[in-house]
């Protein structure tokens, strides 16, 4: 039947999902012909399941459904805090997702560990896609996989974001008096994603 094909195409995807290292916590660097809003964006997976796979946009842009008003996600380094219970995103180095949050409370919750003496960082883009789709995605280059982001990347973009973040504040108080773009923090991220994902590929050839 083809309730039965599904089930076998998304079970093989899922069998081939685990091979290539696709798992929460694992990183993917957009492709170089990638345009649009995933144009040099790197993703950190959030959620891998056997039909579909959820990430946040690192440095993103406002993510979510349309007119959602839960889509702000809060990066962070308190175990403590964590409102859902179980090991960190990364080997090596806590880091926690609070997701479907609102803006304040993202902000309050930052603000809470920040006052512990914690990293926070608040993103508001996500990504979505059937597990297949991805897979797919990989194949032809739209993303290259980084299967593990080292400790070290992970306390770079927290510092590197959240010091982002305090030069943006207060808002400009003429046209011409803007913030700094997150633009050269998102290529940097990038372009060290894309380099780990190089050296994981060359791993597995070897």
């Amino acid at each position: 039947s083809l309730r039965a094909t599904a089930a076998k195409a998304v079970q093989a995807a899922a069998c081939v999902a685990a091979d290539q290292g696709l798992r929460r916590g694992a990183v993917l660097a957009a492709g170089e012909a990638v345009c649009g809003f995933f144009a040099k964006t790197v993703v950190l997976l959030l959620r891998v399941g056997p039909a579909a796979v959820r990430g946040v946009v690192l440095g993103g842009g406002p993510g979510g459904p349309p007119g959602g008003q839960a889509s702000c996600v809060l990066m962070h380094t308190e175990a403590v805090l964590a409102t859902v219970p179980g090991p960190s995103l990364q080997e090596g180095q806590d880091l926690f997702a609070e997701e479907h949050l609102s803006l304040s409370a993202a902000l309050r919750l930052k603000a809470h560990i920040l006052e512990l003496g914690g990293l926070a960082v608040v993103v508001q883009g996500h990504a979505e896609w059937s597990t297949q789709a991805l897979l797919a995605s990989l194949r032809c280059g739209d993303w290259a996989l980084a299967s593990d982001w080292r400790p070290k990347d992970v306390r770079w973009w927290l510092r590197k974001s959240a010091a982002e973040v305090s030069r943006a504040l207060p808002a400009p108080r003429t046209p011409g008096d803007r913030p700094p773009s997150d633009g050269g923090l998102r290529e940097a991220l990038w372009r060290r994603a894309r380099r780990r994902a190089r050296e994981v590929e060359n791993a597995k050839k070897k």
